[in-house]
């Protein structure tokens, strides 16, 4: 289904590449027939992304990128043949690094999708780890590129009011004597009376999409009558 991949892509993944790596990370193919690949080159500190049509043109950027031999970073990069301009987006970390226009068409090419190394030639293997690695047939914008890159659905404080921290950025809807208070140990929280009250996201707003992983995490404080 890879081989359908022409006006819309997101590729994201995390890496860690090692000092010294000039190698593909992520490739769909060879250097001139690839729809897409990334390579990181740590010769010049950058971050080599190129996209390929049919016909021999193609998109090509360096964009800086220095760490090599230290922490993880996010690489994202979208493609949206639909748009006027700015077909092609890269982001570091969550952050923009590069916008550029290239109006055309994927190539098609059934060759492998290759992690650490070329799709053919031995040469210009990664060095380093890479982990997460998704790739959709369509452009995700940038609420969902956050979504990806935290993993994060829901991100409920309480440290003030009931507001989600989350990319969607939602609000908690409250029933009966819910309330917002200090604890002098832990700071602020949520207080239930046990008396019908609630909080709650409705169920369309939360929009799970029925993960194959899930992940709740919350601190609570039981009362001595409960």
């Amino acid at each position: 289904e890879l081989d359908l991949i022409q006006d819309q892509l997101t590729l994201s993944f995390w890496a860690r590449p090692a000092a010294g790596c000039s190698g593909y990370a992520v490739a769909k193919g060879e250097y001139t027939t690839a729809p897409f690949l990334v390579r990181f080159l740590d010769s010049s500190d950058n971050l080599y992304v190129r996209l390929n049509a049919p016909g021999g043109a193609s998109f090509q950027r360096y964009v800086p990128f220095s760490d090599f031999g230290g922490g993880w970073h996010n690489i994202q990069l979208t493609f949206d043949k639909s748009l006027n301009g700015e077909e092609v987006k890269v982001y570091i970390d969550g952050v923009l690094a590069h916008s550029g226009d290239f109006d055309q068409t994927l190539a098609a090419t059934s060759d492998d999708l290759t992690v650490g190394r070329r799709a053919v030639a031995t040469s210009m293997m990664y060095e380093g780890q890479i982990d997460d690695l998704h790739v959709f047939n369509r452009a995700l914008d940038e609420i969902e590129l956050e979504m990806l890159r935290t993993s994060v659905t829901a991100d409920f404080k309480f440290d003030g009011d009931f507001h989600d921290d989350s990319p969607l950025q939602r609000e908690m809807h409250t029933q009966g004597g819910t309330n917002l208070v200090d604890d002098p140990v832990d700071g602020k929280c949520v207080s239930f009376d046990g008396n019908n009250d609630k909080a709650m996201i409705v169920a369309h707003e939360l929009d799970l999409e029925y993960p194959r992983y899930l992940t709740v995490a919350f601190e609570a404080k039981v009362s001595s009558n409960e």
